[in-house]
């Protein structure tokens, strides 16, 4: 049972690494959303895309070692979380635990705040882009009156005045 909650341990401390990669990039791509610099988004977006992958495939092998935990303790795993599994642990692992816990929940929190952040600026730069292609289809649809062709210019008559 101690290779188990060892185990929770170094997942925790991957998924709080992970956690703070991803906030370090929410960080850096509202600068970059702000200034409209799409090569530094597209690639924030593909490092991003990475984190997530790296953060879900965490959260599952912490299921799957909760779950064993669980067992081991005949604890219900629909009602376990980091607290109850810490007051099972032994001293110095439950603190851990507990430490790790908080440092995550104040991760989550500081991302959903960047995320939204992040997300109202993206909306605001979708408009603005979606105004301006609007804008540029009128101008391509409706010719600009220099750029096109005079009409022709009907011959010039003369009037008689001697009569």
């Amino acid at each position: 049972m101690l290779s188990e909650y060892r185990s929770l341990l170094e997942i925790l401390l991957k998924e709080r690494e992970t956690y703070t990669r991803i906030l370090a990039l929410l960080r850096t791509a509202e600068k970059d959303l702000r200034q409209y610099h799409s090569d530094e988004v597209a690639e924030f977006t593909t490092r991003l895309e990475s984190a997530k992958l790296t953060a879900d495939a965490l959260g599952q092998a912490r299921r799957n070692v909760v779950a064993d935990l669980c067992r081991l303790l005949k604890i219900d795993e629909a009602n376990a979380n980091v607290a109850i599994l810490a007051e099972h642990a032994p001293e110095n692992i439950s603190r851990a635990l507990l430490k790790l816990r908080d440092e995550l929940k104040a991760l989550a929190a500081d991302i959903d705040r960047q995320n939204d952040t992040n997300r109202n600026i993206a909306q605001i730069s979708l408009a603005v882009i979606h105004t301006l292609g609007n804008l540029l289809g009128q101008i391509a649809n409706e010719p600009l009156t220099y750029a096109r062709p005079a009409p022709p210019t009907p011959p010039a008559t003369r009037v008689d005045r001697s009569v």
